[in-house]
C-alpha cells in the first residue's frame, strides 16, 4: 500500500484532478498553521491575538488534514471519494457568501475560496464525466460498418442499397 502512495500503478484523471487540489489545500493549511499571524495579514483579518493565533493554527491543522485526506484518496484512485467530492464541494461558494454576508469572512477571501474550490470542482467533475463517455474503438464489432466505408465497392453498394430504401414508396 505505502509503495502505490509513492508512485502509483493507475490513476484516473479525476482522481490526479482530485490529488492535486489536495495539495493545493494541504499547502494552503500549512501555511495557516506555520505562519498564522503573515496570513492573517493577507487575509485582511488584522493583527491577531494570541489566542486567535492559536485557533487559526488549529485551523491550518484541519485543513491540511482535509489536503492530505484529498492527497492520499486521489493517489489511492479511490472512485467512490472523488464520486463524493463532487457532491461536497459545490456547497463551498453558498457557504462563502453566507459566511461574508453575515460578517464572518471578508469578501475578498470568500471569493477566492469560492472560486478556488468550484473551478477545482468544475475541473472534476470535467475530468469525470470525460472518463465515463463512451469512445470510438475502430476494433469493436459494432463498428465494422465503419472499417467497410474504406473498401470503395461495398460503400458503394451500400449508399445505393440506402437511397433504394429512402426510394420506395410507402416507407
Amino acid at each position: 500500500m505505502f509503495k502505490r502512495l509513492l508512485s502509483p500503478p493507475e490513476q484516473s484523471h479525476a482522481a490526479k484532478t482530485v490529488e492535486i487540489y489536495g495539495w493545493i489545500i494541504f499547502l494552503e493549511g500549512g501555511l495557516l498553521l506555520l505562519f498564522p499571524d503573515f496570513m492573517a495579514r493577507v487575509m485582511h483579518f488584522g493583527p491577531l491575538t494570541p489566542q486567535a493565533s492559536g485557533f487559526l493554527r488549529l485551523i491550518g491543522m484541519l485543513v491540511s488534514g482535509f489536503g492530505m485526506l484529498y492527497v492520499l484518496s486521489g493517489r489511492l484512485n479511490a472512485e467512490g471519494f472523488v464520486f463524493a467530492t463532487l457532491i461536497d464541494r459545490p456547497f463551498v461558494a453558498p457557504t462563502m457568501a453566507t459566511l461574508w454576508y453575515f460578517g464572518a469572512l471578508p469578501g475578498p477571501l470568500a471569493l477566492l475560496f469560492a472560486i478556488e474550490d468550484s473551478a477545482s470542482w468544475l475541473w472534476t467533475l470535467l475530468t469525470w464525466r470525460a472518463e465515463r463517455r463512451p469512445r470510438f474503438s475502430w476494433a469493436h464489432p459494432n463498428n465494422s460498418r465503419a472499417l467497410r466505408l474504406f473498401d470503395s465497392n461495398e460503400f458503394v453498394a451500400d449508399m445505393f442499397q440506402l437511397n433504394l430504401k429512402r426510394r420506395r414508396p410507402g416507407n
